[in-house]
């Protein structure tokens, strides 16, 4: 199971005597958060908590490379330490030499799959940049931006939200975009600005929010630093 597991990413448990366990139900846009899960009762009593962490992470790094990066790079190109260099000796050995081989073999495994994924999300999916957005739009860091969009929205934000429409709202952003410094954003990370119109709660007056999407999860902004953040939205 293990070896499988750290090298292949596979799971065929039938009788579920290993100590990662896998949902089948689990779609792929949850694989990171729901899929796997460890069964602690199961860990063999050499196998520290910490290591038993790295094991499922290995598994479930080369399983979300797969199935959501679409990355099926073989991970002998992967790891340093990998399957085609591991003897069914070198296998015996992740038991039988607890503290030598198998504690290096976890480790070098853990650690390539860990920067194999970090590097695929960031040269393919622009990680970096979207966090740094993220910081930039979502956390109101942009100060020029917010404080133009700010400015501009305030005739809009003294009305009822009954009143509101987005092309309006999404009119004004763009025009704050263009009028600041992040006119000069990477356009990946200005077509992820939006506007949502929220449905009514409780009777609250503004139900307006902007969003930033870096990917299928939507995070919103309040339109201001008085409006409370009323919703998150999944969009798939």
């Amino acid at each position: 199971f293990l070896y499988r597991w750290i090298y292949d990413g596979e799971l065929e448990d039938t009788y579920h005597e290993f100590f990662v366990a896998s949902d089948p139900t689990v779609k792929a846009d949850r694989l990171w958060h729901d899929k796997y899960t460890l069964r602690k009762s199961m860990i063999p009593s050499f196998i520290t908590m910490d290591k038993a962490r790295k094991v499922l992470l290995i598994g479930k790094s080369i399983n979300f490379l797969h199935q959501v990066c679409h990355d099926r790079t073989p991970t002998a190109k992967m790891m340093a330490v990998t399957k085609s260099s591991v003897s069914p000796k070198d296998a015996a050995e992740l038991f039988t030499d607890l503290e030598g081989a198998f504690q290096e073999k976890i480790d070098a495994a853990y650690h390539e799959t860990s920067k194999y994924l970090l590097d695929v999300l960031n040269q393919n999916y622009n990680l970096l940049e979207h966090i740094k957005a993220v910081r930039r739009y979502l956390l109101l860091g942009q100060g020029d931006f917010v404080r133009h969009l700010m400015d501009l929205l305030k005739p809009e934000l003294a009305r009822s939200a009954s009143t509101l429409y987005q092309h309006n709202l999404t009119g004004i952003l763009e025009t704050a975009v263009r009028a600041t410094n992040a006119q000069f954003d990477n356009p990946e990370i200005l077509k992820r600005l939006d506007v949502r119109l929220l449905e009514v709660i409780n009777n609250t007056d503004l139900h307006d929010g902007f969003v930033y999407m870096p990917g299928d999860e939507w995070l919103l902004i309040p339109a201001g630093f008085t409006i409370p953040l009323l919703s998150r939205h999944h969009h798939h």
